[in-house]
């Protein structure tokens, strides 16, 4: 694996046209002008803090001054040659110790020896002239660094003040060379990008993103908007043209469809929801974006928005050609974020074709039952006639027949009845007749209308001990005796010869139940939430075999209904089935019979 470079070596940042590189320049040679102006300005202070040796002038000039007064007073002839010695000596001595005194010291050590000749030998024109040199030579050799120190001092201040100025004006100028090379770097490429954007995010999604020629960084600042800017195009069309695929969509649909938002305004809808609120009466162009949908179907839309159900409801309403019948569904959008949330679709479908014919089928089975009731009653009671022996004596083979025939017109009796009693409970039209009746009387009745049946078929029929305590509910007796009948009846079919069925009449809490059991093939548990669907079974080969319309438990659980009663059922395959119909428990009528309390 090859080493891993430190991030200040990566090529990218070490490109020329780096901006990262041309800050880091900058910030560079700032903070190095501040170390340079720090160090310089501690130099000067330093030397501002030393100057001129102030304590060496001092002594220098008053070494002058001493030499001066012995030269005069030994001029006057005043002074004393040993004095004047041991003071020459003396100031020998500090001026060699001063910096720089070493010239100024051996001027005085010649003018020392000169003054000592001038004594010994006598004053005349030529050791006076000669004493005199000497003495300017001192003086002058001591005046020398009384005036230079001063003056190196100085010189020396002025060439670092200008060696910093000098630094200065270099990384000012150096500065403001790379600002500008900043300001063309950023400043005018940021301002193209800056338009290019306000033109964008104002609708103008053709203005492109065009290379600004600046550093790298600007240049892939450039092409990620621009390709932004593309994406962005492509994913509108996209959606422009899923709008317009879903909208060819809701326009072909045969049924209304109504989006509302959370407050139930409406925000879209299709021609056909137009076509039908018409057809219903609505006026032309009430259909329109914020108007409160509640108020265009007022029956229903309120009651379907604010219950939890997504259950169709139907709808009806008069027009000049008749009833208009309708189903409203409302589905209730539960996860869109925005503006959506809370929202409705509101579907509406014209059913009048379906309800006009599913009315004429059901006109058509009503007047087909009425007419076969008669001929099938007229001939059971010719052959009952027959079998009684009322035509004449009848041969065993003759008596067979008669009573297949007998039997076939029972069961098609009992079809026809089964076929009315349907479209009766489709068409509203049933009479039920409910009164205060001892459900114990009424199941020891059924089962003792059923007992010749049974034993003909070789099952056992029992009924468990009911008990003495009345179990008054609030049925039609007569209806509620057909729904035990036809459960009976359904139970014998299933329920192989040596086989029982058993009745059993319990109270569970505050409701009276009825139970039929029976040791059949059992109901399979995917056909279980079917049963009571009309025209509903569970196999073609058992109907054929036992006869029936598959109307017999779709009947059953309609008229349980009907009555305030629940049916349930509850089966194992191979070990039979349970159906149980209860009904809540009434106080006990004085009377034990199934008259009205």
């Amino acid at each position: 694996m090859p080493p891993t470079r430190p991030s200040w070596l990566r090529p990218d940042r070490l490109r020329l046209d780096s901006i990262r590189l041309q800050i880091s320049l900058v910030l560079l040679l700032s903070a190095l002008n501040g170390i340079v102006l720090v160090s310089a300005a501690a130099a000067l202070f330093s030397a501002v803090a030393r100057g001129p040796d102030i304590t060496a002038l001092t002594q220098l000039h008053g070494t002058i001054e001493a030499i001066t007064e012995l030269h005069m007073a030994a001029l006057r002839g005043e002074g004393d040659p040993e004095e004047e010695a041991r003071a020459l000596e003396l100031l020998e001595q500090q001026v060699e110790k001063l910096p720089g005194g070493g010239d100024g010291a051996r001027a005085i050590w010649e003018y020392r020896q000169l003054l000592s000749s001038w004594h010994s030998k006598g004053s005349t024109p030529e050791s006076k002239a000669a004493l005199t040199s000497a003495y300017y030579k001192a003086v002058g050799a001591l005046d020398e660094p009384l005036r230079a120190g001063p003056a190196r001092w100085i010189s020396r201040s002025i060439t670092l003040l200008a060696w910093v100025m000098a630094w200065v004006v270099l990384v000012a100028v150096t500065t403001v060379l790379a600002a500008m090379r900043l300001r063309g770097v950023l400043s005018k490429p940021l301002r193209r990008l800056s338009l290019a954007a306000s033109a964008v995010a104002g609708g103008d999604l053709d203005h492109r993103f065009d290379d600004p020629g600046s550093s790298y960084e600007i240049q892939e600042l450039a092409g990620a908007l621009e390709s932004m800017r593309r994406e962005l195009v492509e994913l509108i069309d996209r959606h422009e043209r899923q709008n317009v695929v879903m909208k060819t969509m809701l326009d072909s649909l045969s049924d209304g469809v109504l989006f509302l938002d959370g407050e139930a305004r409406l925000v879209r809808y299709n021609p056909r929801a137009e076509s039908i609120l018409s057809a219903a009466g609505l006026p032309r162009g009430a259909l329109r974006s914020g108007v409160d949908a509640r108020s265009l179907v007022p029956e229903a839309l309120g009651a379907l928005l604010s219950a939890d159900t997504e259950e169709p409801v139907p709808l009806s309403f008069e027009r000049p050609g008749g009833r208009l019948h309708l189903e409203v569904a409302v589905k209730r959008v539960a996860h869109l974020d925005g503006p959506a949330t809370g929202a409705w679709v509101v579907a509406l479908r014209d059913v009048t074709s379906a309800v006009e014919a599913e009315n004429i089928k059901r006109d058509f089975l009503s007047v087909v039952t009425h007419e076969l009731k008669t001929p099938l009653t007229v001939i059971e009671g010719y052959v009952k006639l027959l079998l009684l022996g009322k035509g004449g004596a009848i041969t065993p083979k003759q008596d067979r027949l008669l009573r297949l025939v007998r039997d076939q017109s029972q069961l098609l009796t009992r079809m026809v009845q089964d076929l009315l009693d349907t479209t009766r409970i489709e068409g509203g039209n049933l009479q039920i007749d409910p009164i205060a009746a001892d459900l114990n009387r009424l199941v020891t009745e059924v089962v003792e209308q059923f007992a010749v049946s049974a034993a003909a078929q070789k099952i056992r029929l029992e009924l468990e001990p009911p008990g003495e305590v009345a179990r008054c509910v609030r049925v039609d007796p007569f209806r509620i005796q057909q729904v035990l009948s036809n459960l009976i009846r359904n139970a014998f079919k299933f329920t192989p010869e040596g086989g029982s069925v058993t009745l059993r009449v319990d109270t569970e809490g505050d409701r009276a139940a009825v139970s039929i059991t029976d040791t059949g093939r059992g109901i399979p548990q995917a056909a279980i939430p079917h049963l009571f669907e009309k025209f509903y079974q569970v196999e073609r080969g058992d109907t054929r075999k036992a006869g029936g319309a598959g109307l017999g438990l779709y009947i059953c659980e309609q008229l349980v209904r009907m009555m305030g009663g629940q049916i349930q059922v509850s089966s194992q395959e191979g070990r039979g089935s349970r159906f149980t119909v209860s009904f809540p428990l009434l106080e006990p009528s004085p009377t034990s019979s199934g008259e009205t309390a």
